[in-house]
């Protein structure tokens, strides 16, 4: 059923999923003005929605007036299978591991060019992270989104090389290899194009294969 607001084809489905999508790991608490500005709809309709997301406990209102995510809709998020399934294998593995090298320990899915964060063990003594449970952090600025990143499809390597580095131009073969060098002094590499190149030199637009890359004289 389509609404009869400022936008009449816009359905009730559509601006109930607008109002909730307002509300993000950036932004886990938002007031009225806010949520109708992220969402682009109507105060007034934003207001009714609200109150009835209040009364079904998808939202709670906190005592100062803004609004957050409610106890119900927290219940079904730990139903995805994302979450619910991937945990229930993991879980046990990354307690052995935060047991004994007492850090923080991830498990985190790749969702486009970002690492999902599913669940996150941490001690008493673990260096604190910005990472929280369901907040997305660049695969590229994160120890495990890079881990993810070494797994991912050429495309998503590429997506993820054009949107930090920009539309530079691919280097080639020996810029690659001096490059390199300058990082270690007195280095003789000795190298050769190859096809079957791995995937992440492969994102930069040349296949590179290092028979002996850091060979000192």
């Amino acid at each position: 059923m389509a609404g009869r607001g400022r936008d009449p084809g816009r359905s009730v489905t559509s601006r109930v999923l607008a109002v909730l999508s307002a509300f993000d790991d950036s932004h886990p608490r938002l007031r009225l003005s806010e949520v109708a500005r992220r969402s682009g709809l109507p105060v007034s309709t934003v207001s009714r929605l609200l109150a009835e997301l209040v009364r079904g406990e998808a939202l709670a209102r906190r005592p100062d007036g803004s609004y957050e995510v409610g106890q119900r809709l927290w219940q079904l998020g730990l139903l995805a299978p994302v979450n619910q399934e991937l945990r229930e294998v993991a879980l046990p593995f990354i307690h052995d591991i935060q047991t004994a090298t007492g850090d923080v320990v991830h498990i985190a899915v790749r969702e486009g060019i970002a690492a999902l964060y599913v669940e996150r063990v941490a001690g008493r003594g673990s260096v604190p992270v910005v990472s929280r449970m369901g907040s997305r952090l660049p695969l590229h600025a994160t120890g495990v989104g890079k881990v993810l990143l070494a797994e991912a499809p050429p495309e998503a390597i590429r997506t993820v090389n054009y949107t930090v580095l920009g539309p530079t131009p691919s280097p080639t073969a020996q810029e690659l290899v001096d490059a390199v060098s300058a990082r270690v002094p007195g280095a003789k590499l000795d190298f050769k194009v190859d096809p079957r190149v791995s995937a992440l030199i492969d994102a930069v637009g040349r296949g590179l294969y290092v028979d002996r890359y850091a060979r000192t004289e």
